[in-house]
Order: C-alpha cells, then sequence, then structure tokens
C-alpha cells in the first residue's frame, strides 16, 4: 500500500540479492518463533544470530507469526510478521533487515489497524492470558546484519493519522481510475494463515 502511493520508495532499487535475504531470514524467524531451529545458510547466519540473540533476551510468547489479514471493507490486506507477548505487552511486530526508514512507523501502524479490527488475533491474545481487546503496541525488529538486534517500539501518535490519510488517497486514485493495481501481492498465496474479514459494517 505504501509502495504504491510512494511513500516507501527506496532511493535506489533493491536488488534481487536482497529480496532473497529477506525471505530467508523472515523464514528464519518463523522457525524460531515456532521452536526449530532455522537452516544453517553462512551468508545469512549474522541475521539469525541477531534473531536468536532477540529471542534469548526478550523471551517472548509467540502467539502467531507471518499471519495475513485481509480487510475487505477497509480495502487492506498485509502479512504481518509476529504477534508476541513481551513483558506482558501485546505487540505487532516487523522484522527488518534493512536500514531504517521513516515509513517504518506508517507500515507498522498499519499493521496495527489489520489487527485491530481482526477478532480472531484479539482470541489469539486472550487464549495467553491477555483480555480482548487489549491496546497492541507497535514494534521493529531491525537486524544490521552483523550477529545483533535492535528492538524500536514504534510510539509516535501521529503514525496512524498519517497512513490513514495515505490509505484514503489510494482508495481515491483506484476509485478515480488513476491507479489499477492496489495489492501487488496474491493474498492466496499463504491462505493457511489468512484472516479474510467481511465487507459490511453498518
Amino acid at each position: 500500500m505504501l509502495a504504491l502511493n510512494g511513500l516507501s520508495t527506496p532511493p535506489v532499487k533493491m536488488s534481487p540479492d536482497v529480496l532473497v535475504r529477506g525471505t530467508a531470514v523472515h523464514a528464519a524467524c518463523e522457525a524460531l518463533a515456532e521452536g526449530y531451529r532455522p537452516a544453517d545458510v553462512p551468508a545469512y547466519r549474522p541475521y539469525t544470530d541477531g534473531l536468536q540473540a532477540w529471542f534469548t533476551k526478550f523471551e517472548p510468547t509467540v502467539v502467531a507469526t507471518e499471519r495475513r489479514i485481509v480487510n475487505r471493507l477497509k480495502r487492506l490486506t498485509g502479512r504481518i510478521d509476529l504477534f508476541v507477548i513481551v513483558n506482558g505487552e501485546p505487540f505487532i511486530v516487523d522484522v527488518k533487515t534493512g536500514t531504517k526508514a521513516c515509513w517504518h512507523g506508517l507500515q507498522t501502524a498499519g499493521y496495527h489497524e489489520l489487527a485491530s479490527s481482526d477478532p480472531e488475533t484479539a482470541d489469539f491474545f486472550g487464549a495467553c492470558g491477555l483480555a480482548d481487546g487489549t491496546a497492541y503496541q507497535r514494534a521493529i525488529l531491525y537486524l544490521p546484519g552483523d550477529g545483533t538486534s535492535e528492538w524500536v517500539v514504534q510510539r509516535d501518535p501521529q503514525d496512524r493519522y498519517r497512513f490513514l490519510s495515505a490509505l484514503a488517497l489510494l482508495c481515491w486514485r483506484h476509485d478515480h481510475g488513476m491507479l489499477a493495481l492496489t495489492d501487488p501481492e496474491v493474498p492466496d498465496d499463504d491462505v493457511r494463515v489468512t484472516q479474510v474479514l467481511p465487507e459490511h459494517a453498518f
């Protein structure tokens, strides 16, 4: 969504190697979150070492991983890397292997919008001992590729406003024939963990 609005366009085009790295590291994160040992790929070991260091230090309770939510009412979809509980607080987490960017807070605001509208997400956290309706926090787990990690909680209250403004403009462009594509991903690529919310709200 942010890419289509031009808000998350990188200054230079990402190389295929970077995309492959991101996919591999996210697979390693999913394996660790589900209690498995990730594949040992020497090229990505500094990233997986950073992941393992974070899991050891923060001892998160993993609620769900790599879960796509489709909200047809809000015309929004996304796949959230991690739902965890850290020190008794529920978090929506995005894992990043690249450098920090100003739009990352907006991205997690979009994920927060999806999770907050999904009753199944609330049920997941409720099953872990948190009451339904508990406010989710947003965080980014940065993996710089040197065996370390940086846990950054997103606290800017303007992120949600900016994200919803971007979404409204995107939908407006689509409705007026200025944009044909609304989601470059195919939700069917991960039906196993997809939650589709109904289109009605009134």
